[in-house]
């Protein structure tokens, strides 16, 4: 697998929904699931679950998840399985199914999760692709979350970026420089912030978009 492109630059807002962002690798082959963790975290944290228990427990938790990379053949059972269950659940992360026999069942099944599809072994470029496609997905979700809360609290321009800013995991001084302005404006338009959508805090007004993008 061949990785001919850079990573994208975490400031880049409209491109990136999450500066940390993870990979989650569901393949039972342990030296395949490695050099997959190997590429993806070139791009961000990845990590790997060998069957589809092992994956699920990952999944339970609260962590948004950049992108899935899912294997047919598990030891449990197939991938294609775990993938529908959390599609009915309202999961819409982005997905990547692989396989080393391409047949058209397989290919419809994940097509109706709203997944890619690659036989194994797969090239730099189609996965650099799949990358860029999840990074959009998430990047538009966000988008229309945030502009549905500046719409419902009537929150002005510098509002809703300090929110995005917050919600891709950058804390305050990262913020101020990001735009330029000192601490003691940024924290005034914070509480001005959290007092329109009526949190307590900005981490919780944070942890409300997250919940929304897991869903």
């Amino acid at each position: 697998m061949r990785d001919a492109s850079t990573p994208a630059s975490s400031s880049d807002l409209s491109l990136v929904a999450f500066r940390r962002v993870r990979y989650l690798i569901i393949e039972d082959d342990i030296r395949f699931a490695r050099a997959l963790a190997r590429f993806f975290g070139r791009h961000g944290c990845a990590e790997v679950a060998h069957t589809n228990a092992e994956a699920a427990q990952q999944l339970a938790g609260d962590v948004i998840w950049s992108g899935l990379v899912v294997d047919v053949g598990l030891p449990d059972g197939s991938g294609l399985d775990l993938l529908e269950s959390l599609r009915c659940r309202g999961d819409r992360t982005p997905a990547l199914v692989l396989t080393g026999q391409v047949e058209f069942a397989v290919m419809r099944r994940a097509e109706l999760c709203g997944a890619l599809f690659l036989p194994k072994p797969p090239e730099g470029r189609h996965l650099n692709a799949f990358i860029d496609w999840a990074r959009r997905h998430h990047a538009y979700q966000l988008d229309s979350i945030l502009a549905a809360l500046a719409h419902g609290y009537r929150l002005s321009r510098r509002e809703t970026e300090i929110l995005r800013f917050a919600t891709c995991g950058f804390d305050h001084g990262e913020i101020a420089e990001q735009l330029g302005v000192q601490m003691t404006t940024l924290r005034t338009v914070v509480r001005r912030l959290i007092r329109k959508t009526g949190e307590a805090r900005l981490r919780d007004l944070v942890a409300r978009v997250h919940r929304d993008l897991l869903l």
